[in-house]
């Protein structure tokens, strides 16, 4: 993963456990860092389940006590 998001995929080696060559750019997510890894591969390494949704929403409520009274 980016820190821009996106979902990035390189080379592995089984043998040292680790990645060769560059790592190339699949598709662009929603996820963004320190969204504590919202996503799984499958064993074959061609599918992602990701965890995604709207956007945070900040909702000010303005004169709060009249909505006490209801």
């Amino acid at each position: 993963m980016s820190p821009s998001g996106t979902m990035m995929a390189a080379g592995f080696d089984p043998t040292n456990g680790g990645s060769q060559g560059v790592p190339q750019a699949l598709f662009a997510t929603q996820i963004r860092v320190g969204d504590n890894r919202p996503y799984a591969g499958d064993k074959s390494g061609q599918r992602f389940l990701l965890m995604v949704g709207p956007e945070p929403q900040m909702v000010a409520v303005m004169d709060w006590r009249t909505l006490l009274d209801r």
